[in-house]
């Protein structure tokens, strides 16, 4: 079984995000190019999506999500319909003035991402760990899901 057919749909609350995170890529191209350079520039705040890899283990899928510069508390992990939910919001250096910066590229605000689980995923063992700016959310398989070995018997 691989991991895209336990997590078939993977997102986010906001496809527009997208969209801005490439026209904020083409604007940044541009300006490098032609030499400009704006004041404030590559500000990124608004509904942001943490990168994630998913893999499988014999006994669980495991997911790694990226969150660096977060306090354990600001992140929020729920499962509601088979549905997995990391929530949160990374907030900007207080410390620092906006005009201060020359330029801005890490994305500050809320996030939102999701993924299906399928029915092989045993919800009520789900555990999250945050180490390093690191996510990582075990999934543990159903153990009629789980690889098992059938003893030859003799006859």
């Amino acid at each position: 079984m691989t991991a895209n057919a336990v997590f078939p749909q993977v997102g986010s609350e906001s496809p527009l995000a997208d969209a801005v995170a490439i026209q904020d890529e083409v604007n940044r191209v541009l300006d490098t190019f032609l030499g400009r350079r704006r004041r404030g520039a590559y500000r990124r705040e608004g509904t942001w999506v943490p990168r994630v890899d998913v893999y499988e283990g014999q006994d669980a899928f495991v997911i790694r999500a990226e969150l660096p510069g977060m306090r354990q508390e600001e992140i929020e992990v729920s499962i509601h319909d088979d549905i997995l939910t990391l929530r949160g919001e990374r907030k900007p250096d207080a410390k620092m003035k906006e005009e201060s910066y020359h330029r801005r590229e890490r994305f500050t605000g809320p996030f939102h991402r999701t993924l299906s689980l399928s029915s092989v995923v045993d919800t009520a063992g789900v555990k999250a760990t945050y180490r390093e700016g690191v996510l990582e959310i075990r999934l543990p398989k159903k153990e009629e899901a789980r690889p098992r070995t059938i003893k030859v018997e003799a006859a």
